[in-house]
C-alpha cells in the first residue's frame, strides 16, 4: 500500500502518472525487488514478482484514479 501512496503522491503533485515506477518506493516484500508496475485505462496495477516462492499465487492489487 505505501508504495501505491507513493504513485498517487506523483499523480497529486502532476496530474499524471509516472511512466515508470520510482526508484525510492517500498519493494516487494517477498523478493526485495521492485514491484511490476502497469498503467491500465483506469490508473495502475502493482504486481509482486514471488512467482518463484512455491506454492504462492501470482498477486496483483489493482488501483483506480478518478479523473
Amino acid at each position: 500500500i505505501r508504495a501505491a501512496v507513493g504513485i498517487y503522491l506523483i499523480f497529486a503533485k502532476t496530474g499524471r502518472l509516472p511512466k515508470k515506477l520510482p526508484e525510492n518506493l517500498p519493494k516487494d516484500p517477498f523478493t526485495r525487488e521492485d514491484f511490476i508496475y502497469e498503467i491500465t485505462d483506469e490508473g495502475f496495477v502493482l504486481h509482486y514478482r514471488a512467482e518463484d516462492i512455491p506454492g504462492y499465487i501470482i498477486r496483483e492489487n489493482e488501483y483506480k484514479i478518478q479523473r
